[in-house]
């Protein structure tokens, strides 16, 4: 059966090759992703690591602009080497095509990044964050959610784990029009019933081994 293709932006296509180097096509699980993103629902995506589920979640954002109202990606992160990972990739995907990226390191917002991120929170449309990220920004900056188009929330077992209040108060702020991605590269039996019953809202959900 020949794979299944879609239509990528000229200039997304063109920065993704450069990204990647080595590109090239995407694998059937970027697409799958991709196209999934665009049912705008919440999605749970189980994948092993290194198969790119952040990426195609980017990828999708960034090829379907015209969805959504502002155009700023957020990337927060504790991890100053996972910052500059997830930054590098997403500042790399978006060239010339009129997103601003922002990112923010430490556990609790400060400085320049957070006041631009307040500045203007009226077309914020993405956030990239971690577990305790997560945790530390809906106690101190609550208004940061609200106008969010997409919330991607990486290692979704670890904050499960550790934050399951915290992430259960992020349902409530949000906007009912907020589609959360939730990714990780396992999860058992107990969180994916936490996560699918009583966090995420008539979830896709999307298992790839």
């Amino acid at each position: 059966m020949e794979k299944e293709q879609i239509q990528i932006n000229p200039i997304l296509l063109t920065n993704i090759k450069n990204y990647t180097n080595d590109f090239t096509e995407l694998s059937e699980i970027q697409i799958d992703i991709i196209k999934n993103v665009l049912v705008n629902k919440d999605i749970l995506i189980v994948s092993r690591a290194g198969t790119g589920k952040t990426f195609s979640i980017i990828v999708s954002v960034l090829n379907n602009l015209e969805m959504y109202e502002g155009r700023q990606i957020i990337i927060l992160e504790p991890n100053i080497g996972h910052l500059e990972q997830v930054f590098n990739m997403v500042s790399e995907l978006s060239k010339d095509l009129s997103v601003n990226v922002i990112k923010s390191y430490g556990s609790v917002p400060i400085g320049d990044s957070i006041t631009e991120i307040k500045n203007t929170i009226n077309t914020t449309q993405v956030i990239v964050i971690s577990p305790s990220r997560l945790s530390t920004l809906i106690k101190v900056e609550p208004s940061l959610f609200p106008n969010l188009s997409k919330l991607i929330i990486d290692e979704t077992d670890e904050l499960i784990d550790k934050f399951r209040t915290e992430f259960r108060e992020i349902i409530s702020i949000v906007g009912k029009g907020c589609q959360i991605c939730a990714i990780t590269p396992t999860i058992c039996k107990e969180y994916f019933d936490i996560i699918v019953n009583h966090i995420l809202v008539d979830p896709i959900i999307k298992k790839y081994y």
